[in-house]
């Protein structure tokens, strides 16, 4: 029998299309990004290494048609030395291809004339050759590995100038299409390197979908051998259908049938080869840990202590035990950031408890990151959050003791009195008539001494007794009226206070169990923030004038239709003003005119009002779409109503300065929005002087999901001296479920 060539290619990018499975859905965004709304936008594919975003732009040529001549830049490739160099390099790549792809001679390129005038020479000269050349056809430029501009920026070999360069050449040549190749996130992007992608439309290349993956698996080799329903399922499991892994697994299982020849392949054949496949893979799964900060190698190796050999769902606490074994105690806010980040990269998977993604890493940190070694690796970390924990701990310690003594305290201190004041009124309630006035008179001052002292207890316990303060009022109420009723009505009152203050005795039980998680309020992080107005606090009322109070059930809010913004204008004088400070007190309606859309907590599955779209602050528990954390009131998500063409908008009453302002945002969707179709953001100006007339658009922008966002500036000069609305406006596309559009930095800045 002759040698069987092995068909699997494991490291290399797939150019040919027999081993090329799946990404169907990647070519039809591009192809829409090309000929759709968002033609002239830049395409951005980003994913992890080895995903197959290389493969993807080698296989472009076949999936755009004759309309696009497709070029393929190696960015590894090329010296990338200078802007003139650069150019030279850049044109010369684009004639090779259309000489050997599309059978297009240019005239030969001279580099001294790119090192002369790199720009004329490029633009005027070269292009003008290429559009001549190519007829009616439009140039994909397709720039792999294009982190490598930056790199090279930073090492001062390349201008900066680079970047503003081909933001040029994206405007103004609507012929000339980008697309470009990135690994991880933008996150870490020199500013002028992410202001390149800020109007990009991105599409992450992650795993094969499982139909692809099985075709990969099984179609190569369908004249060698069969691979069993088993095995399959197994090599799923293994790689979870990542493309380099299911490649690289494939080829050691077709040498492992080389060897024996049998017509099937079985479960046993997969798990014979993983070790191999791990030794093979070491160089991508050991970069993956390089690339890791110190909090992700404590998780990873954590987790995978944790599980043991097989890789299966671990929680936060199970790894906080794990490494408490060997004498470690991790932060609690490392864990979340480094969970969140390791999520965002596709290295483990899970909401409450997570795994790896793959089960080859999971088994390549078992073997060569043993907990006690990345102890060792990461030592200089782990003294810093012990440290860290040690000055954090002892105040914290100190306070939440005091808060619990003090809750304590006041819990006793009001039970015990009320039951006095019960048995007062009990034992006197069929006495003579002014002698029940004069009891219930002064039970009723007892209950207001009981008032101040539990409030003053639950101000220093850090909780509020907002509840159990409205009970006692009413017995308060209650015993007024009866000092002011003949005899039978005041027994029967005191009847009732007796069950009024068994209810707030109960009531007031509660106050322990919330005193050490009001205490955190106080924490140096929550007092920064800034604060949302709250209401005036009512004063208790007095025995003589207070009426039977009722209790009526607090409604479910729901939206009103006539909001009117409810402050004062905000002056911008001589300092910025940050809107997000007053965005609680703005006016926010829907496209249908329904307000009151503010919401004062995030709303979660309950909240019967969000649907109608809502303006809240993102707990600080999310995450961008770039992978960092939000932080408390620093970010606030504006979400249309939910229904085709929603909308939704908020208006700040503003008092602009003589000489203007300037108007300044960033925008980005929260991580996980992926199947949003994007927004349209819009500012307006409503001048308060030309009363119903219509206002004038400040600026507007297109906001897609991705891991860069998108900063607007704009020119407030033509309204100095006015006082008007500035809206932000927010309109969903076909679909707004997952519009999870977000503001922060919003500011207006004097001329």
């Amino acid at each position: 029998m002759s040698e069987a060539i092995n068909p699997y290619i494991a490291g290399n990018p797939v150019t040919g299309v027999e081993m090329f499975f799946g990404r169907e859905d990647v070519f039809e965004f591009i192809r829409e990004a090309l000929t759709g709304r968002h033609r002239d936008n830049v395409i951005v594919l980003y994913g992890q290494r080895r995903t197959g975003k290389t493969s993807v732009l080698y296989q472009m040529s076949r999936h755009l048609g004759e309309r696009y001549a497709c070029i393929f830049i190696d960015l590894h490739g090329l010296a990338l030395e200078g802007l003139g160099g650069f150019l030279w390099e850049l044109a010369n790549s684009i004639a090779r291809t259309l000489r050997r792809e599309y059978k297009i001679d240019l005239p030969r390129l001279v580099r001294a004339d790119f090192m002369t005038d790199p720009r004329s020479s490029f633009e005027d000269d070269f292009l003008s050759q290429v559009w001549s050349a190519i007829g009616e056809r439009h140039v994909l430029l397709m720039l792999d590995e294009a982190i490598r501009l930056q790199e090279q920026v930073q090492a001062g070999k390349l201008e900066k100038e680079i970047f503003e360069y081909l933001r040029h050449l994206m405007q103004h040549h609507e012929r000339l299409n980008f697309l470009f190749s990135l690994g991880s996130g933008l996150e870490e992007m020199e500013k002028e390197y992410a202001f390149l992608f800020s109007v990009g439309l991105y599409k992450k290349i992650s795993f094969l979908a499982q139909e692809a993956a099985i075709a990969l698996i099984t179609q190569p080799v369908k004249d060698c051998y069969q691979v069993e329903p088993t095995a399959i399922e197994r090599i799923l499991q293994v790689t979870s259908g990542h493309p380099y892994y299911t490649q690289l697994l494939c080829h050691s299982l077709f040498n492992r049938w080389q060897q024996q020849r049998k017509p099937q392949m079985d479960v046993g054949d997969v798990n014979a080869i993983l070790n191999e496949v791990v030794e093979r893979g070491l160089a991508v799964l050991k970069h993956v840990w390089e690339e890791s900060s110190p909090g992700e190698k404590a998780v990873l190796a954590g987790i995978a202590a944790s599980m043991g050999e097989r890789n299966h769902l671990v929680g936060p606490h199970e790894l906080s035990r794990t490494w408490a074994r060997h004498g470690v105690a991790l932060p609690e806010g490392e864990i979340a950031r480094a969970i969140k980040s390791l999520i965002a990269r596709d290295v483990i998977t899970g909401q409450d408890s997570y795994g790896f993604t793959i089960d080859l890493q999971q088994l390549w940190v078992l073997k060569y990151e043993r907990l006690e070694w990345v102890k060792e690796e990461i030592a200089n970390e782990l003294a810093s959050w012990q440290a860290a924990y040690s000055v954090a701990a002892a105040p914290r310690s100190f306070w939440a003791s005091r808060k619990v003594l003090a809750g304590t305290a006041v819990i006793f201190g009001l039970f015990v009195t009320l039951i006095m004041l019960v048995w007062y009124l009990v034992n006197f309630s069929h006495d003579v008539v002014n002698a029940e006035r004069v009891a219930a008179t002064k039970s009723a001052q007892q209950l207001q001494t009981v008032i101040a002292m539990a409030t003053a207890s639950a101000r220093e316990a850090g909780t509020t007794a907002t509840v159990s303060a409205k009970t006692v009022q009413m017995a308060v109420a209650n015993s007024t009226a009866a000092a002011n009723a003949p005899a039978p009505t005041a027994a029967a009152a005191a009847t009732q206070y007796v069950i009024a203050a068994s209810t707030a005795t109960r009531l007031a039980l509660d106050l322990g169990a919330t005193a050490t998680a009001n205490a955190q309020l106080l924490s140096p992080q929550h007092q920064g923030a800034p604060k949302t107005p709250t209401p005036t606090e009512t004063p208790v009322p007095t025995p003589t004038d207070t009426p039977t109070p009722t209790i009526t059930p607090t409604p479910t809010p729901h939206p009103t239709s006539t909001p009117t913004p409810g402050f004062e204008p905000i002056v911008v004088a001589t300092d910025p003003q940050y809107l997000l400070n007053y965005a609680p007190l703005a006016s926010w309606v829907n496209g249908d005119g329904v307000g009151g859309l503010w919401l004062d907590s995030y709303p979660d599955a309950s909240n019967t009002t969000a649907p109608f779209g809502f303006a809240a602050f993102v707990p600080a528990d999310r995450s961008l779409a770039n992978g960092k954390e939000v932080g408390s009131r620093s970010v606030l998500e504006t979400h249309p109503q939910f229904v085709p063409n929603g909308e939704i908008r908020g208006s700040f009453l503003l008092e602009l300065p003589p000489q203007g302002a300037k108007f300044s945002a960033t925008l980005e969707f929260l991580m996980g929005a992926t199947q949003s179709d994007g927004v349209h953001v819009e500012v307006w100006w409503l001048d308060a002087a030309k009363g119903t007339s219509p206002g004038e658009k400040v600026t507007e922008a297109d906001v897609r999901y991705a891991p860069s966002p998108l900063t607007l500036d704009a020119d407030m000069g033509k309204y100095g001296g006015q006082t008007g609305q500035l809206q932000l406006v927010v309109k969903a596309g076909a679909t707004a479920g997952e519009d999870w559009i977000t503001w922060r930095d919003v500011q207006v800045t004097p001329k």
